[in-house]
């Protein structure tokens, strides 16, 4: 049985991501006891989805973010879209979903780190 993930954003450092699981494939199964599957990727839109597929990635790439939330399978969203905005949305509906959430975003923590706590608590 596999952990899946979805990510939010496909930019330079998301992409690396089904990367750094594949290269560290061994590690993680031996840390975390499971695989780590990358199960969705939101992307901004139709024409960018087009644009990833076309190019040969073969993630299941959604637009809407409904489509991770009410995925009962996917137990962690990993947000690395940047921006304080749509991500504190987004990681706020995640958390509220009961999802597990991961961010590099720096300044959504300084801004509203506190807020996104309270609501993991919740």
């Amino acid at each position: 049985m596999s952990v899946k993930i979805a990510l939010l954003g496909f930019g330079t450092v998301a992409s690396g991501v089904p990367f750094l699981l594949k290269e560290n494939r061994e590690k993680i199964v031996q840390a975390a006891q499971s695989e780590i599957e990358v199960a969705k990727v939101l992307v901004k839109d139709d024409q960018e989805k087009a644009r990833l597929l076309e190019a040969g990635n073969e993630f299941n790439f959604v637009t809407n973010i409904d489509e991770i939330l009410s995925d009962k399978d996917i137990t962690i969203v990993v947000e690395l879209m940047g921006r304080i905005e749509p991500a504190k949305t987004f990681i706020t509906r995640a958390l509220e979903a009961g999802k597990h959430v991961v961010t590099a975003n720096k300044d959504l923590l300084a801004v509203h780190g506190a807020e996104l706590l309270e609501v993991a608590k919740a």
